[in-house]
């Protein structure tokens, strides 16, 4: 099964510049040179740069200068989902996929009892850590940036260089009616709107290698609940 790496592994793989502990590294280290990661991908990350969310989680989410990675700590439960399924994802990752690379799961050392983060649940804390690459990173401005899920939380992150911001209705706002929504509501709204009714022409074979894909990736994250 799984196992915690000794701390030696924080000799070669530093997080802002910390040792750390790492988890499946057998594994997520051989995706950090199927991509030419260095080791060291993370040892000038500034933990005090958080990563602006639209998400309702309250999990903290830091990112490298050049928003190139991504950091997220994660609860116990998805700590143990990451133990248990990191042999397997790697296998999925080597084969084609469209999920998201991972490269680390660690924690710090002077962390792994109790971490000062809280982020509700689980005892309110983070377990652990995972490092990903941000496949949106801030290049220039977009015109357009989605968040698609195909469900009813589709929505669009920036529009012509703009950040749209979430602006969630609930019943106890004082803008609950559309009559008093404010301007930043609608764009919100409208941002939701556009997002659902979007629209990607592809060439047939690049459909059909999408289609591919996500279709394996779907099955494997539904075989492993």
């Amino acid at each position: 099964g799984p196992r915690l790496l000794p701390r030696g592994l924080g000799r070669r793989v530093l997080v802002a510049r910390q040792r750390v502990e790492a988890w499946n590294d057998e594994v997520f280290g051989r995706l950090r040179r199927m991509h030419r990661v260095p080791d060291r991908f993370l040892e000038a990350l500034d933990t005090m740069r958080t990563y602006e969310k639209s998400s309702k989680s309250s999990a903290p989410i830091f990112t490298t200068a050049d928003e190139e990675f991504i950091v997220k700590g994660l609860s116990a439960a998805d700590h143990e989902s990451f133990l248990r399924l990191g042999e397997a994802y790697g296998e999925r990752f080597s084969a084609g996929s469209l999920l998201a690379p991972i490269y680390l799961h660690f924690r710090f050392e002077r962390t792994r009892k109790e971490s000062r983060l809280s982020i509700g649940g689980d005892g309110g804390r983070v377990v652990s850590y995972i490092a990903i690459r941000n496949l949106m990173p801030a290049e220039g401005t977009w015109m357009f940036r989605y968040d698609l899920k195909a469900c009813a939380d589709d929505k669009i992150l920036e529009a012509e260089g703009m950040r749209i911001r979430a602006v969630h209705r609930r019943w106890w706002h004082i803008f609950y009616c559309r009559c008093r929504w404010s301007m930043a509501r609608w764009r919100y709204f409208h941002g939701k709107r556009m997002a659902r009714e979007f629209r990607l022409e592809l060439p047939q074979a690049q459909f059909d290698l999408f289609a591919d894909l996500l279709r394996g990736d779907v099955e494997w994250l539904m075989d492993r609940g």
